[in-house]
């Protein structure tokens, strides 16, 4: 990698022009260095050919007036995560942050060192101070000379004010003065890009986030052949009838924006995530939650946008994965001298995915154990879903350990993980966590049902299995909510009051496994063999809580499992809920969190 800056286009750029271009020196050579002095990117995150060497997330920031945090908070995510990032604008060589806070004065009440936890617990980087400070930005071009979004990763739109007048509305003006400035046709080209852009994405399955004052940006791109629908003539929205958030100030001109498109506006939202329904718009059929818009500037809640996003990235099937017929052996749930009550099946369950309109599932059932004999699982399924309540042969558990350890999926719900008679011992390692035998009924550290309500709390948003088409649907106890209960991981809070992560309660009767336990020596990530928590429960009596098991996070994960670490590993899913089929199955949010699970599950490398 080397360091590169641009030369100016003219012997006639002026003082200012020098200025920025010293910044952007400065900016250059702090770029070389990462938070332990080691040699870095180079500005815009290009290799030494002006390519991109990774994965690249292209990003549009405004000429004049972008929000500094909102540029670099996500673009120190993205690299973090192993991205290239490359910057774009509507002019060429630097855009302009000077009117924006640093970063360490934008974090709010909460303080830069909070920031700066955050930052390292959801990207695994030491966020360097060097980068606080406000220079212009450099650029690897013009965003209205990008040709597709299908060489990119995600699309993401910084926010500050300049980003108003990119606005697919048909009004465009000039940004800047006579020495930094961006034409109006350069504006309106990029606008038009951008609609262009966003469209495309929504078409091929590829993300877009939208940050602040330029969350609008995703919110006036237009679902092609509406014109001449819309508030000015130039067609419907890609959010029309669905949910975004913005900016919060009260100047009033997110929620007029939005009410002039159709659009519901969750003001209090950190980050929501929407997009249009299979269906909404001719020809578009991948399109459903791939629209992330964010609240406002705080570095904080940028790195919640940029962590959904990259959730998303990693975690989305394709669109080819997820419209292929999924082949699904579901094993156990038909076991009645365990319940006192009526209990889900696992005819009911298949019942459950087969009638599903989105995706295709073709499931047999069996109680047999035989059934789970490599050759057989191999040859005639990409899923097995265990609902099994009983001890297993210990052979077939470890034909199940062989399969999934080759490439196999497994989807374990409720009581796959109940250790029953110790019985499962390979099995719960295959998920990485248990509920012991010895756990007892309507004990508040073990088990409680009757009248309990089971809530689930989203700690991973934009994961493909807790929150594709289930954040906003509501259901028999009500909608969606949001909240920020104590002892979540990365929990999202600068002072201002709002809201963060959501959660919806599933009514009850439930039953509700409160001593669920991680196996000892498992480690959490996103990496292969890691543990990658997706839900939280906050139902506990804190006078009695057991701090040992860990069951407060352990209600939702995925795994990618490589048993004998040769490279090769298939895909693990366990949800706890799954006891009844009126309640816990009839509540849609988990339904479809259900449905996502054998979806991910079955998209293996």
């Amino acid at each position: 990698m080397r360091c590169r800056l641009t030369a100016p286009p003219s012997a006639q750029a002026h003082s200012l022009w020098l200025g920025a271009l010293l910044g952007a020196a400065a900016f250059a050579l702090a770029s070389c260095f990462g938070a332990e002095g080691t040699k870095g990117p180079s500005a815009g995150g290009s290799s030494d050919d002006g390519g991109f060497a990774n994965p690249t997330i292209l990003m549009f920031v405004p000429y004049h007036d972008a929000w500094w945090a909102e540029y670099q908070v996500a673009y120190r995510a993205f690299r973090a995560a192993g991205y290239d990032v490359e910057v774009r604008s509507s002019g060429d060589l630097i855009a302009d942050a000077t009117y924006s806070q640093d970063v360490e004065t934008g974090t709010g009440p909460t303080g830069h060192d909070a920031f700066k936890d955050l930052f390292a617990a959801n990207f695994g980087a030491v966020w360097n101070d060097g980068w606080n400070t406000i220079i212009p930005i450099p650029l690897d071009g013009k965003i209205q000379d990008v040709e597709s979004i299908a060489d990119y990763k995600a699309l993401v739109i910084a926010g500050g004010e300049g980003v108003l007048e990119y606005r697919y509305d048909g009004t465009y003006a000039a940004l800047g003065d006579i020495d930094h400035e961006t034409t109006a046709a350069e504006v309106q080209a990029a606008a038009e890009k951008i609609n262009e852009l966003i469209n495309e994405a929504l078409t091929l399955g590829i993300p877009v986030a939208a940050q602040c004052h330029g969350a609008t940006l995703a919110a006036f791109a237009r679902e092609p052949g509406t014109a001449p629908a819309g508030p000015d003539s130039l067609g419907l929205s890609v959010l029309d009838g669905r949910y975004a958030t913005g900016y919060p100030e009260l100047d009033g001109d997110t929620a007029a924006a939005y009410a002039s498109l159709s659009i519901s506006y969750l003001q209090d939202e950190k980050v929501v995530l929407d997009g249009p329904e299979p269906g909404d718009i001719a020809g578009v059929d991948h399109a459903r939650d791939l629209i992330v818009t964010s609240r406002d500037w705080y570095p904080q809640t940028v790195a919640l946008m940029a962590r959904t996003v990259l959730n998303m990235i990693e975690s989305y099937p394709t669109p080819a994965q997820r419209a292929r017929t999924i082949r699904v052996l579901i094993y156990g749930g038909d076991e009645p001298d365990n319940y006192a009550v009526d209990y889900a099946t696992y005819d009911e369950l298949g019942a459950l995915l087969e009638a599903d309109t989105e995706f295709d599932f073709d499931v047999d059932l069996s109680n047999n154990d035989t059934d789970l004999r490599l050759a057989n699982l191999a040859a005639n399924y990409d899923v097995l879903l265990f609902f099994g309540h009983d001890e297993l042969d210990s052979f077939a558990q470890a034909q199940i350990r062989d399969w999934v350890d080759s490439g196999g999926a497994l989807v374990g719900i409720h009581h796959a993980i109940y250790n029953h008679n110790g019985g499962k011992r390979t099995l719960v390692e295959i998920f990485g966590g248990e509920l012991p035998e010895e756990a007892a009924l309507n004990d508040e550290l073990w088990i409680m049902y009757a009248g309990e309500t089971n809530r689930l709390i989203n700690t991973n948003l934009g994961e493909f299995v807790s929150s594709y088409g289930t954040h906003l649907i509501g259901g028999p106890g009500g909608s969606m909510h949001y909240a920020t209960p104590n002892g979540i991981p990365s929990e999202n809070q600068d002072g201002d009051g709002a809201r963060g992560y959501w959660y919806f309660d599933i009514p009850a009767d439930d039953e509700l496994y409160l001593g669920n336990a991680f196996l000892l020596g498992v480690s959490f990530g996103r990496g292969v063999n890691e543990i990658n928590r997706i839900f939280s429960n906050d139902r506990y009596d804190v006078a009695s809580l057991n701090t040992e098991n860990g069951h407060f996070d352990s209600w939702g994960w995925t795994r990618l499992y490589d048993y004998d670490e040769d490279g090769t590993h298939g895909r693990v899913v366990y949800l706890q809920p799954g006891e009844t089929i009126d309640n816990t199955f009839a509540y849609p949010a988990y339904l479809q969190s259900f449905k996502n699970a054998v979806v991910w599950a079955s998209a293996v490398d």
